[in-house]
């Protein structure tokens, strides 16, 4: 008997977990090269079912010769793509795609060649090795542009895995990736000089993890999930290198060394620029000038924006489950036109001819979900503003009680909004804590065709309820006395009074009735009915109290609470108690708090001594600094951080700030630019090279540089000095022996004629 049980508990389980694997939706992703460690974190996050947690079955491919990744993610063929920022040169309006994050945050392609190619000019009549894909659609092909060099000014050599051909001769010029073949160029001690595109401000990134507009449409509820699960994976990877290395060259490629992957490894992590930025976060400087780039050349429509590429900009990062009929409709509407109460403070109210109130910020918070924007439709009355409506001179009412009669003419959402009903009176009325008590005996004003005026009537037919047209008329009839009081809600009234009628009205009494506003839709329109209802109810507690905070709280008049008084007596009894208590407890503590509050003291001033003794310490750094002959500066990833006096002089400048932040090359002649760059890589102990002031002329200097340690940072210092005068005393000294060395054979050539 038992073994049946565990057969049918084994049986189970396989079905379970059969039907679990069942469930997994399958995804490709489309890589724009081979298996490396440049795609550490999506297959990290294969490896260790990132991706299957959030339902995810994923499939890595490798770039061949005959895939366009592009194409392959816009016919669908890949669910998913990664390429370099020239993605926006492939922008199809009838087959878009959308950005959904970004990992590489500058550009790692860059031109290898040979010692005596310094500039792009140089390039002409070169062989150089290059892939048709980096010659029409890469940071490179912007640089050829940005020199006017045609593909017919040099020669194609198709590329290869391998630099074999450059390291053997047999081209002058390969592409590479800074993160991967400088390794080989290294290990081989090949000379090379480096044309990097970020030298000649053409700026780039990469890693761009993309999918077509169809499928995230389509799925957007799974999109951000997707996006969090490639984070962890790539996350997990730069933290445990060596194991994902391990899993790239036994599972998915041995083309690169364990030796060639770390060294990958840690230059992905460099351009990454983690201590600057989130990882999968899109630089939306980069890709703004990138696409009025595009548009400026007519690559991209002009009515593309920045919300229709960046998936984190986009209506669709929002979840809140739009169908795909849905989110056609917000892509074909261009406006939606909103009437509103023009005067019911501090709810809304039409200034000016622009919409202001509390109703006002949840509009403006619905409008920058959907992206779309919402017109005023400007009325003078609440009562016009409903005829609007059900005339379909707007889509929407900004807010409305739902009514029997009132759904005739709109579909109204869940409410955003709710409020208890309150009564305004003179000051010397007394506590109203029943409606009852005076709706069918005085005179009781509301606002015309607002929906409790309406329930007002049919739950009390003897009643003597007067119609205004607004707030403001019922509040003055109250003060001169030609109506008993005014009802409307808690915040319009004590709004009201806190402002206007501060001395001679008040709130006498607070109804149990509740109201709630929701958004009116035209009964016509189905789907934006459905698109409001969604919002409405994805509104978050956090979100409401930002707008409501804003605006006043009220208090009214009551009588008095028997019951409220023994809770609080009750409890005031219990506090004293307690009060009591901790007192003793505080008396006895007293002589330790004051020991302890006299070594606290103690403490202050020594810190204090410590504080001003830095301070003159970092003081008489700087001024030493600021003393010496030789000009320092401080660079962090190759972008100056701090230069001293005499540096910032000596490159003609007029104080610091305007040296701070340039690139180390900035002021490096351009014929010295490769003799830095291998100095730096060869660790000289001094060199020579030739700098450029802001005003063109150069300058030769000495320079030194060598790593230290700031705030645990780890930057490059340099000390630069200068050699005109000593270089002008030795050109001098030269012309002087070069002088006498003729007068001495002069005399010598006289002698012999003698």
């Amino acid at each position: 008997m038992k073994i049946k049980n565990y057969f049918f508990i084994f049986f189970i389980l396989y079905f379970s977990l059969s039907l679990n694997a069942n469930e997994l939706k399958k995804a490709s992703i489309q890589l724009n090269w081979k298996y490396q460690f440049e795609f550490a974190g999506y297959i990290a996050a294969i490896e260790k079912g990132f991706y299957k947690e959030i339902g995810y079955d994923v499939e890595l491919r490798e770039l061949n010769e005959n895939i366009n990744v592009v194409d392959e993610v816009k016919n669908q063929r890949a669910t998913f793509g990664i390429y370099d920022s020239s993605i926006l040169d492939k922008y199809d309006n009838t087959k878009p795609i959308i950005l959904l994050a970004n990992y590489l945050k500058k550009s790692p392609l860059v031109f290898v060649t040979k010692q005596d190619i310094y500039s792009p000019t140089d390039l002409k009549n070169k062989k150089i090795m290059i892939s048709n894909f980096e010659l029409e659609n890469s940071s490179l092909s912007k640089l050829l542009e940005k020199f006017k060099i045609k593909k017919e000014d040099f020669t194609v050599i198709a590329h290869e895995i391998s630099i074999e051909k450059f390291i053997k001769g047999e081209v002058d010029v390969t592409t590479a990736y800074i993160t991967n073949q400088l390794y080989y160029l290294q290990k081989e001690k090949v000379p090379f000089n480096i044309l990097n595109p970020m030298n000649y401000e053409i700026y780039g990134f990469g890693g761009n993890l993309f999918s077509s507009l169809e499928y995230v449409k389509n799925n957007t509820s799974n999109i951000n999930n997707f996006i969090k699960a490639t984070n962890k994976g790539w996350k997990y990877a730069l933290e445990n290198k060596e194991e994902i290395i391990n899993i790239i060259y036994n599972k998915y490629s041995k083309q690169k060394s364990k030796e060639a992957l770390l060294y990958e490894a840690k230059m992905i992590e460099n351009i990454m620029l983690l201590d600057v930025y989130k990882l999968g976060e899109v630089r939306k400087t980069l890709v703004l000038d990138e696409l009025i780039r595009a548009q400026n050349i007519n690559l991209i429509d002009k009515s593309v924006t920045l919300n229709d590429i960046i998936y984190s900009l986009s209506k669709y990062s929002k979840n809140y489950n739009f169908s795909l009929d849905e989110l056609d409709y917000l892509n074909r509407k261009k406006q939606i036109l909103m009437c509103t109460d023009p005067s019911w403070m501090p709810y809304e109210k039409i200034e000016e001819g622009k919409h202001t109130g509390i109703i006002s910020d949840y509009i403006s918070f619905f409008e920058k979900e959907i992206n779309i924007p919402i017109k005023l439709y400007v009325t003078k009355s609440w009562n016009e503003s409903l005829k609007a409506i059900s005339e379909k001179k707007c889509d929407i009412l900004s807010g409305v009680i739902s009514t029997e009669t009132r759904t005739k003419n709109m579909d109204i959402t869940k409410p955003y909004i709710n409020f208890p009903l309150v009564i305004a009176t003179k000051k010397e009325e007394m506590f109203i804590s029943n409606l009852d008590e005076v709706i069918e005996t005085k005179k009781i004003a509301v606002v015309r065709d607002y929906a409790y005026s309406e329930v007002f009537k049919k739950k009390y037919p003897k009643n003597k309820i007067v119609l205004v047209n607004n707030v403001e008329e019922g509040l003055e009839k109250v003060l001169h006395g030609e109506i008993f009081g005014f009802i409307d809600s808690i915040t319009t009234i004590g709004y009201k009074l806190q402002r206007e009628y501060f001395s001679e009205l008040k709130i006498a009494g607070k109804f149990d009735e509740k109201y709630s506003l929701g958004i009116g839709v035209r009964n016509d329109e189905p789907l934006l009915f459905s698109i409001f209802d969604k919002l409405v109810l994805k509104l978050d507690i956090s979100t409401k109290h930002e707008i409501l905070k804003k605006w006043i709280n009220v208090q009214y008049d009551g009588d008095f609470d028997y019951k409220l008084f023994w809770k609080i007596f009750i409890i005031f009894i219990i506090i004293i108690f307690i009060i009591t208590y901790r007192y003793k407890e505080v008396v006895n503590n007293k002589e330790n708090l004051q020991k302890e509050r006299k070594k606290l003291e103690e403490k202050n001033a020594e810190l204090k001594k410590m504080q001003k003794a830095l301070k003159d310490s970092l003081q008489n750094f700087e001024i030493l600094l600021d003393s010496t002959m030789e000009a320092v500066l401080v660079f962090k990833e190759h972008d100056c951080i701090d230069i001293n006096k005499v540096g910032y002089k000596l490159l003609g400048y007029k104080s610091k700030s305007e040296v701070i932040g340039k690139s180390l090359y900035h002021h490096v002649h351009e014929d010295f630019i490769v003799t830095l760059k291998e100095s730096l890589n060869k660790n000289l102990e001094s060199y020579e090279i030739e700098f450029v002031r802001t005003d063109g002329s150069t300058f030769p200097a000495l320079v030194k540089d060598r790593y230290i340690y700031l705030n645990n940072e780890r930057v490059k210092l340099f000390t630069i000095v200068d050699l005109t005068e000593l270089k002008n005393k030795e050109n001098l000294l030269f012309k002087q022996s070069k002088l006498a060395s003729m007068g001495e054979m002069i005399g010598n050539i006289a002698h012999q004629w003698r």
